[in-house]
């Protein structure tokens, strides 16, 4: 064996070992999950308000093949949070989305201005631990360009798009508004 390989071996076998030490070595003051600190960029919570909304718009069994809309509380994720080293997490809004029934305009605006102030909330209360990508209530464009402004005013730290919705996918020339103003915006 030439020395340049055992150099590697020793490396490789020298850094498990160097891991470890950290990781014993090292204060744990979110819990006793691994041991580098995680942000956690995709977070879906499913508050009770949105899983009732969500129930009653028969989104049963639950959106993408689950047997039933999961339950959420902001204590269980805390609790996950803390076991697994996770320092901030940034939430969002899970499918189906905030737009249940595309026949009900009012019902898609009022549940995503619920969800967005919902998380806004939860990140005023927490600020070191949660942040949040906000909802649109598309396919409304015109609206959906109101709440841009809406949900960065309340501290949005940016947006979640769904696959589509409802037919209109990303790149619809529909939805070059909603883009024109999150660029313009900054978001």
């Amino acid at each position: 064996m030439t020395s340049i390989s055992r150099s590697w071996l020793s490396c490789l076998l020298l850094f498990p070992l160097t891991i470890s030490a950290h990781a014993v070595k090292r204060d744990h003051s979110h819990g006793s999950g691994l041991a580098v600190p995680k942000i956690d960029t995709h977070s879906h919570i499913y508050p009770d308000f949105y899983r009732q909304a969500v129930i009653a718009a028969g989104w049963t069994p639950g959106p993408d093949g689950n047997a039933a809309p999961p339950n959420w509380t902001l204590e269980a994720h805390l609790s996950f949070m803390n076991d697994n080293n996770i320092e901030k997490s940034y939430l969002s809004c899970s499918s189906p989305g905030t737009f249940l029934d595309p026949a009900d305009l009012a019902a898609g605006i009022r549940l995503t201005q619920q969800f967005n102030n919902f998380t806004a909330d939860l990140k005023k209360q927490h600020p070191d631990r949660f942040g949040f990508f906000a909802s649109l209530p598309l396919p409304s464009i015109p609206d959906s360009l109101d709440e841009i402004d809406r949900a960065l005013a309340l501290g949005a730290d940016g947006f979640v798009f769904m696959s589509n919705y409802y037919g209109l996918y990303h790149g619809d020339p529909k939805l070059k508004p909603v883009y024109g103003k999150l660029n313009e915006r900054g978001a």
